[in-house]
């Protein structure tokens, strides 16, 4: 079971970068990294940056500037998970609902 859900994830994960694609939007380069403070203000142990090469100090800095970040438009767009994978596949699946499916970030897909 936990395969076939990793095999579905990654299908899922290439239809969305396709998807993106076709609409103009590339993500590469992509950071992750590991949280400073545990995921408490980005919400997950990991995060992902697209575009992006360097992480950003304040991403990773004080927690007055970790807070800022995380809040500004490119935190709020980062992805965010317990593992590295499902920090990449949260952002992607973030970009794909803004570009492609065209919610506002943090907007629910389904009630």
């Amino acid at each position: 079971m936990i395969g076939d859900d990793a095999y579905l994830d990654e299908i899922s994960r290439e239809h969305q970068i396709h998807r993106l694609r076709d609409n103009g939007v590339n993500l590469w380069p992509i950071v992750i990294h590991q949280s400073r403070y545990q995921g408490i203000y980005e919400g997950g142990e990991w995060f992902a940056l697209a575009n992006c090469d360097v992480i950003p100090q304040d991403a990773i800095g004080e927690d007055c500037d970790c807070l800022d970040f995380f809040r500004s438009d490119a935190g709020t767009m980062a992805g965010v998970g317990k593992t590295p994978n499902e920090a990449l596949s949260s952002l992607i699946w973030k970009y794909f609902c803004v570009f492609v499916l065209r919610l506002k970030p943090g907007e629910k897909t389904i009630p």
